[in-house]
């Protein structure tokens, strides 16, 4: 439960996040989803309306938050040649891949995905199932991110795993 709570609250902070940048919010907050420098603003410092749009990062304090790195890994469970990926085949992945790497915790659920195989035209239809990690935006996370996508690339003969990663507000 609390697990679904925490990504909750993520979801919401980034949506009133990309609220922000879409309703002309801060300058910081809009040029900044662009990789643009731009003036950085106190935070806690900031005033808040009731019906300002705020960022993440203005709310983050304001929970007893912390600022992290939210990265979604998304995998596909086609494998060819054999069968789809096994539940038991994830969870041994997880336990013996993941966890080592990511012990403070993570989050999976199953999914359904589809991808375009540019070379054939093709809508390729497919169990899936995503990991979702909250952690420091350092290069050790980024590493071990790396590190469990190259192994499940490696272990069920992937293309690719798919990732995104996003600014977050963390409590815990």
């Amino acid at each position: 439960m609390q697990t679904l709570q925490i990504k909750m609250l993520v979801a919401s902070l980034s949506l009133v996040a990309l609220s922000a940048c879409q309703l002309g919010g801060t300058q910081a907050g809009a040029a900044g989803a662009a990789g643009a420098d731009t003036q950085t603003t106190n935070a806690a410092a900031a005033p808040v309306g009731a019906s300002d749009p705020v960022s993440a990062a203005q709310l983050c304090p304001r929970v007893n938050g912390v600022q992290e790195v939210s990265a979604e890994l998304l995998f596909g469970r086609n494998v060819k040649g054999r069968k789809p990926v096994s539940d038991k085949e994830i969870r041994q992945f997880l336990a013996d891949v993941v966890t080592p790497r990511f012990p403070d915790g993570f989050t999976t659920w199953r999914t359904q995905g589809q991808w375009l195989d540019k070379d054939k035209n093709h809508v390729t239809k497919e169990e899936s199932f995503v990991i979702q990690i909250v952690a420091s935006g350092t290069q050790d996370t980024l590493d071990h991110i790396s590190e469990v996508r190259n192994a499940y690339i490696n272990q069920f003969h992937q293309e690719s795993v798919g990732l995104v990663l996003t600014d977050a507000c963390a409590s815990f």
